[in-house]
């Protein structure tokens, strides 16, 4: 698969992901709350205090204690129930944008005329890494085909043109890696690998897929 280790080389690194956002609102959250609620009964304290030792009548004393007790009580449940509120909002917004950025964008890869700048390699990967997951070693062969062509025309080695061939992109790469001679032998294997099975007649299996991702390996270390 995909995530084998030659595939290595294209893993993004890992980052914190919307639950691990969310754990750090919510604790500060928290914090925040509890920080308030320590000030505020330290200020009720204080200022309740004087009329304590002043004396008086303790039972009206009493009485204004219990609802100030009960307004300092109501004030801090809304402003914890608004952090709650905003956090969970917060959260909502996270998850929404975290799928937006890892929805795959709908491409047919059995479409001939697709092109390799349709998408940029690391979706083209990504949609191999879909299929291999599927079963579908054919279409995983021809997005890592696709990836490729687009990582050797971000180098500026090939120009991608929809009537190229294979053998047309052999050519071409082999003029301008003139420096880097390993490096079109290492595409023609990948290219004859994917013309055996896109155009051929047997079934494409797990093996030849995870042979085309060994030689884009190869092809990248060769290009560098």
């Amino acid at each position: 698969m995909v995530h084998q280790r030659e595939f290595t080389w294209r893993a993004p690194r890992a980052t914190a992901g919307p639950e691990g956002k969310w754990v750090g609102w919510y604790r500060s959250a928290v914090k925040m709350v509890e920080d308030l609620w320590d000030l505020v009964w330290q200020k009720l304290r204080a200022w309740l205090r004087p009329d304590e030792r002043q004396g008086g009548n303790g039972q009206d004393a009493a009485v204004n204690r219990r609802a100030m007790l009960a307004l300092i009580t109501a004030i801090v449940a809304l402003i914890a129930a608004g952090l709650i509120v905003f956090v969970l909002r917060r959260k909502r917004s996270m998850v929404v944008a975290a799928q937006a950025v890892t929805a795959l964008p709908a491409v047919n890869l059995a479409d001939e005329s697709l092109s390799a700048d349709r998408l940029p390699e690391s979706e083209w990967l990504a949609l191999a890494e879909e299929w291999m997951e599927k079963g579908d070693f054919r279409l995983a062969l021809r997005a890592m085909y696709l990836a490729s062509l687009n990582y050797l025309s971000s180098r500026d080695l090939v120009s991608l043109r929809r009537w190229k061939s294979g053998l047309d992109y052999r050519r071409e790469l082999e003029r301008r890696a003139r420096s880097k001679p390993d490096l079109p032998a290492a595409f023609s294997r990948s290219v004859e690998i994917f013309e055996q099975g896109w155009y051929g007649r047997h079934a494409v299996d797990r093996a030849m897929a995870e042979d085309f991702g060994k030689g884009l390996q190869e092809m990248r270390a060769h290009a560098k």
